[in-house]
């Protein structure tokens, strides 16, 4: 498996630990993401006061996220607004993914330019129409329609 691999499967996972934590409480939260990271080799690691070279912060390490905060709820709350966006991208990146795997492998920009433009003309579907002029849009920036 390789490392995007890996970082893949992480990101996956972290939409189902969010499922997990949205509906806890604070204390909740934060003892579940206890649990998380701890078993992803993360901690979370309160502030340690007689340490005068401690940051004097909570520190949650889980997943490859790290977050600090003087508040062990902000901290928590950081945590999870960074694994939403990790896994808002993972998403965004798989439908990507999934998009170009569909298209055949010899289309030619005339063709899509065409595809576009007919859905431009004759579709009622208004998010497909959105689509077909973005791609137009970019198709014409990059020179291959006109």
């Amino acid at each position: 498996m390789s490392g995007a691999d890996i970082g893949r499967t992480i990101a996956e996972g972290l939409a189902d630990i969010l499922a997990m934590l949205e509906p806890l409480g604070p204390a909740g939260r934060a003892e579940c993401l206890a649990m998380v990271a701890a078993r992803t080799g993360g901690r979370i690691q309160p502030p340690q006061p007689r340490n005068s070279w401690d940051s004097h912060t909570h520190r949650i390490d889980a997943c490859g996220i790290t977050v600090e905060d003087p508040s062990l709820d902000h901290a928590v709350a950081q945590w999870m607004s960074s694994a939403r966006r990790v896994a808002g991208a993972a998403q965004s990146l798989k439908a990507a993914e999934a998009i170009v795997a569909d298209l055949p492998p010899s289309i030619e920009a005339g063709a899509l330019d065409r595809a576009c433009a007919r859905v431009l003309a004759d579709s009622a579907d208004t998010t497909l129409r959105l689509r077909a002029d973005t791609l137009r849009q970019m198709l014409v920036r990059a020179g291959m329609a006109a």
